[in-house]
């Protein structure tokens, strides 16, 4: 039995939306462009003749008469094989841009959920590459601060718990300390419930 190798197909258009947009903004450049030069062409050969030959047959014709057909069935073609050019090559490079923010912006939804422990992997040539080492450097921060609060507010709850069990023996020091300790315990009981939906590395 002969193992077959698979090939996943390299998927061109990751942002649809944002690369057709970019394409197309870019053929209608090219149609302006073409157009405009269309009206020079036009504006400047106003009002002049040109000689042609036809065999042995001489015409003599208003200038934009005599280009300005073969010269716009050349421009319409002209454009026409750019556009399908342009269209290939623009795809290309919006895909080097679509990319890398398609997985900047999966990981931006990840850190909004809660989950900090969400990087951003991208090559070393890829585009937005320092966009994204600075939303890891950040995210890192948080993962960090967060965890460190996690883990200090357990352990600051657990100090209290051993605070009270340990002034029982004692009514009156017990008496003394424990509201102080109990409000403490309430603005760390908060804490907690404020940082608990947040996935860090010390709780991944």
């Amino acid at each position: 039995m002969t193992d077959k190798k698979t090939y996943r197909r390299r998927n061109y258009f990751i942002d649809k939306k944002y690369q057709t947009a970019f394409a197309f903004k870019f053929l209608i450049v090219l149609i302006i462009a073409a157009s405009v030069s269309l009206v020079l062409f036009t504006y400047y050969t106003r009002g002049t003749v040109t000689i042609g030959y036809n065999g042995l047959e001489i015409n003599l014709d208003n200038t934009n008469n005599f280009f300005l057909p073969v010269l716009s069935v050349w421009v319409t073609l002209l454009i026409l094989a750019t556009s399908i050019v342009a269209a290939v090559v623009m795809i290309f490079i919006s895909h080097k841009i679509a990319g890398p923010l398609f997985h900047i912006k999966q990981a931006l939804a990840e850190v909004a959920k809660g989950n900090l422990t969400t990087r951003v992997h991208l090559r070393k040539k890829d585009q937005c590459k320092s966009l994204a080492d600075a939303i890891n450097e950040v995210t890192t921060t948080l993962d960090g601060t967060i965890g460190n609060i996690k883990t200090q507010s357990a352990e600051i709850s657990c100090l209290i718990d051993e605070m009270l069990a340990t002034a029982a023996s004692n009514p009156p020091l017990h008496q003394e300390i424990e509201h102080p300790l109990q409000e403490l315990r309430k603005k760390i009981t908060e804490l907690q419930d404020a940082t608990n939906h947040l996935k860090t590395s010390h709780s991944a």
